[in-house]
């Protein structure tokens, strides 16, 4: 479906471990991200953002009209100076932190249920 070919290596590693967490569709569909991306905004806590967010998502504002706006363009801006502070390698290893957790989690979940199956068959049973 496409690769990240095209970014550094550090931010590549970065977007290959994001989509492996599931989102590949979102970074890789420009359509699925923004969608994403829209619904995100709109659910924000920050009241501008929600405002842009619910206009881009319903068809409202678009991108031509969103930076004619100072007051937007300011808000946006605020959130870019935040994300050029972003450590690409620190946010990789905290995504392999949530992913580890997210799989002992699961696995704990699986041997939970096949303890409780065990349990509740009769002796001399099939679990089949």
């Amino acid at each position: 479906m496409g690769s990240f070919d095209e970014y550094p290596p550090h931010l590549r590693a970065l977007l290959e471990k994001v989509a492996e967490a599931g989102y590949r569709d979102i970074l890789l569909d420009e359509e699925a991200g923004n969608r994403f991306l829209y619904d995100t905004m709109a659910s924000s806590s920050d009241p501008t953002l929600r405002e842009i967010g619910e206009q881009l998502r319903d068809g409202a504002l678009d991108m031509r009209q969103l930076a004619a706006s100072d007051y937007y363009r300011e808000t946006l801006n605020g959130g870019l100076a935040n994300l050029a502070t972003l450590d690409p390698e620190q946010m990789a290893e905290d995504l392999d932190r949530a992913l580890a957790g997210q799989e002992a989690a699961t696995a704990e979940d699986d041997s939970a249920d096949e303890h409780r199956e065990r349990e509740d068959t009769p002796p001399g049973r099939d679990r089949s």
